[in-house]
């Protein structure tokens, strides 16, 4: 499963790894700010984080420069998350360092 990232869900960069990853027969969860961006319309599952993303200088979300909210409401979502699920399985940091990777 790929993990895609992108508050507008138009990063070019993260858009190809979704490609890539759909052309392997991996699953992608695209989480998002954007629910009808090009990453959530590839992605099998998407989680919408309601910030403003960087193209938003409206301030009528927030008063934060860029994607700031965008990108904490990830850091918390994937702090809670990766809490639950390491929980769940019974293992050790550094067997699950073992299987972590980035797309670069």
């Amino acid at each position: 499963m790929l993990i895609a990232v992108s508050g507008s869900g138009t990063t070019d960069a993260v858009v190809r790894a979704t490609d890539t990853a759909i052309k392997v027969g991996a699953s992608v969860l695209a989480v998002t700010a954007a629910p009808e961006s090009p990453l959530a319309q590839r992605a099998r599952a998407v989680l919408v984080l309601p910030a403003a993303d960087k193209q938003d200088h409206s301030a009528e979300i927030t008063l934060q420069y860029a994607g700031s909210l965008f990108e904490q409401s990830v850091l918390l979502a994937f702090d809670a998350l990766f809490h639950a699920m390491w929980s769940g399985v019974h293992q050790t940091a550094e067997r699950l360092w073992e299987r972590h990777a980035n797309i670069g």
